[in-house]
């Protein structure tokens, strides 16, 4: 069975990131951002939560790592400084990684892409189209357009360099990275959360295990 980590980036370790807004798209409610991708991962493998604030040792060997995304208010003005262990373990891991919303936003962090907030009156929010710009494995049985759940405020302002951006949205452009040469990902969007109309994000999930984890 595969091992899977889920590094939880909501601001504590009991902090499971409420999703207040599901139950406007007839999502479950309650929905906790963390209860929600553990419970889809575990569609692939064994699951093994830590926070990011515990990741200077360790204790399991993973076959590939997630980064979650953050459904709390966090401190975007120290985030070098707060989430120093995990950019450095994005930086420098050795198993296939995908980075969900915050977590694509730290790989861009990671390798030198701004972060930006648009403004109060900008927000993606429920199942929005991204446009793919390039075939990949990640798309293997999907078409020209997606539609993922979406919810955000902050975006990348800017590719990383060494990544290739497979899909787009005009508001926010950085919605699909994949890394060049490593097995690097990262969506804007929320592949996890589905219904029964919207099942791209469980192929896109289904293709990264597929193709990247053994």
């Amino acid at each position: 069975m595969r091992n899977i980590l889920l590094i939880n980036n909501e601001p504590t370790p009991d902090n499971l990131g409420p999703i207040a807004r599901a139950g406007e798209l007839g999502l479950a409610v309650p929905l906790y951002n963390i209860d929600a991708l553990s419970a889809k991962l575990a569609e692939f493998g064994a699951v093994t939560v830590r926070h990011y604030t515990q990741l200077r040792e360790l204790d399991l060997a993973p076959d590939c790592i997630f980064l979650s995304g953050c459904f709390t208010t966090w401190d975007d003005d120290h985030l070098h400084e707060v989430f120093a262990d995990e950019l450095a373990l994005i930086r420098e891991a050795s198993v296939p990684l995908f980075g969900i919303c915050a977590g694509l936003q730290l790989i861009g962090l990671a390798f030198g892409a701004p972060l930006v907030y648009p403004g109060k009156a900008y927000e993606e929010f429920g199942f929005l189209p991204q446009t793919v710009l390039e075939r990949h494995p990640l798309l293997d049985g999907l078409g020209g357009t997606l539609c993922c759940f979406e919810h955000h405020r902050g975006q990348l302002s800017a590719v990383p360099e060494g990544f290739r951006l497979l899909a787009v949205r005009e508001a926010c452009r950085v919605q699909l990275l994949a890394h060049e040469s490593r097995p690097i990902f990262g969506t804007q969007f929320h592949p996890e959360l589905q219904d029964a109309a919207h099942r791209d994000g469980q192929r896109i999930l289904e293709n990264f295990f597929a193709h990247y984890v053994k």
